[in-house]
């Protein structure tokens, strides 16, 4: 078995994981139909969008995901700054790892959707807005102002989470994959409260695990990181 997962096969497959959203969200009106599911047209509000649930759920797992973050960085000082031996040095790589990503990762998506022209839901004609639904490729007219959603900044709070895969890597390739896709489902079901709360489009979230896979594997591939040798 290979020490190492082979970076065309792994930059190959978050390509087409990317190509697939693309053509989904392009070429179908899936993303309208899974808002419409949660928007109530009786009285023009999305399922959670006012409600006490739905924002406490928004604001309680994305401050776990803070906590959980800031509890490793604080983990990752410590092996820096001791010469504390029960972690190998592989071990403690990983760690430094996934705080690289926990804190790097967010501001990727953010300015990637500084830039987009995507609108939210709850901000469109469809659903009682002021503004038109254009797909990702569209030609938009000059004069029309950024939207901002896309890709989703709430599913940025959790796509860190993937990166904890390395933590598996003593198990083998297969095993650390199967908990890297494991993660990203994970993520996923985190952030469609913002879905039902009339937030964001599907492939919003989509988009944010997409680059979050990227930007993960550019940090895997770009340093000689001890993790990756098979324990």
């Amino acid at each position: 078995m290979s020490r190492r997962l082979n970076p065309y096969i792994a930059f190959g497959a978050i390509f087409s994981f990317s190509v697939i959203i693309l053509f989904v969200e392009q070429l179908t009106h899936l993303d309208m139909l899974i808002s419409k599911l949660f928007y109530n047209e009786s009285i023009g509000l999305f399922l959670w969008q006012d409600d006490p649930l739905g924002q406490s759920f928004y604001q309680a797992t994305k401050e776990l995901a803070i906590i959980l973050a800031l509890g490793l960085s604080c983990r990752a000082l410590y092996f820096s700054t001791t010469n504390y031996s029960r972690h190998s040095q592989k071990e403690k790589q990983a760690i430094y790892f996934i705080v690289l990503i926990a804190f790097t990762e967010p501001v990727i998506v953010w300015l990637f959707r500084e830039y987009s022209m995507s609108y939210c839901p709850v901000d469109l004609v469809q659903f009682g807005g002021e503004n038109i639904y254009y797909h990702l490729l569209d030609v938009i007219p000059p004069e029309s102002k950024a939207g901002q959603c896309n890709p989703s900044g709430h599913a940025s709070s959790f796509m860190w989470l993937p990166s904890l895969f390395v933590l598996r890597l003593q198990k083998g390739w297969p095993k650390a994959i199967v908990a890297l896709v494991s993660l990203v489902f994970f993520a996923l079901i985190l952030s469609f409260v913002q879905v039902i709360r009339g937030e964001h489009f599907f492939s919003h979230l989509l988009w944010s695990a997409a680059i979050a896979l990227t930007w993960c594997f550019i940090i895997l591939y770009s340093y000689r990181w001890k993790f990756l040798k098979i324990i």
